[in-house]
């Protein structure tokens, strides 16, 4: 058992598909998402994925925003390409990730 499904497609497919190993402490950290296991230290100082994870959440609000460069929608959709582009740590970095952590 795992906390996340994203562990559980991740070790079902690691074997077949060597490239994962790098997202290896991604899916970790889904798991602490995902499970309802982040601290109060998490949410006081999110640091990258957790951080990502906490912007993504629709229960943050941010989809209720209209004034962000580029919807919420269309930034969230783009995480996952962006992933297989940039690390966890440059994503937080870039201009429309930024419009959210400042909000």
């Amino acid at each position: 058992m795992t906390p996340s499904a994203a562990k559980l497609v991740y070790r079902h497919c690691e074997d077949d598909l060597a490239v994962l190993g790098k997202y290896e402490e991604l899916v970790e950290e889904a798991d602490l998402f995902d499970g309802g296991l982040i601290t109060l230290e998490h949410v006081e100082n999110p640091q990258g994925s957790i951080l990502l994870a906490l912007l993504l959440d629709p229960r943050t609000g941010l989809g209720l925003s209209h004034d962000f460069t580029i919807s919420n929608l269309a930034w969230s959709a783009q995480i996952p390409k962006l992933h297989t582009m940039h690390t966890v740590d440059e994503i937080p970095e870039m201009s429309h990730t930024q419009e959210r952590i400042r909000r």
